[in-house]
């Protein structure tokens, strides 16, 4: 099981160690993700931290809240990781 590092954040709840890990691999970025949430049966309704590890090419990863927020632009490098959770963890 992962362990959570209350260091890295001392005001989360003791119950929020990741539930998934994506491990995403980009070779091509002419091609990408279209805006999406991970909400399928198998990406779990709780609000639990899920981590995204990226691989491959520099890329910029895009989120927002929702259809009509502003959105937030990172760029990811390989190797870069991603930590969502609480309300972030079913951004788009």
């Amino acid at each position: 099981a992962i362990e959570a590092d209350p260091s890295v954040c001392p005001d989360a709840p003791e119950a929020s160690a990741p539930t998934h890990l994506l491990m995403l691999l980009y070779a091509n970025l002419k091609r990408g993700l279209g805006w999406h949430r991970d909400d399928g049966p198998a990406d779990g309704a709780t609000l639990a931290p899920v981590v995204s590890v990226s691989l491959g090419a520099t890329c910029d990863f895009k989120l927002k809240h929702g259809q009509r927020d502003e959105e937030v632009v990172v760029a990811l490098e390989s190797g870069d990781a991603i930590l969502f959770g609480g309300p972030a963890r079913h951004v788009m």
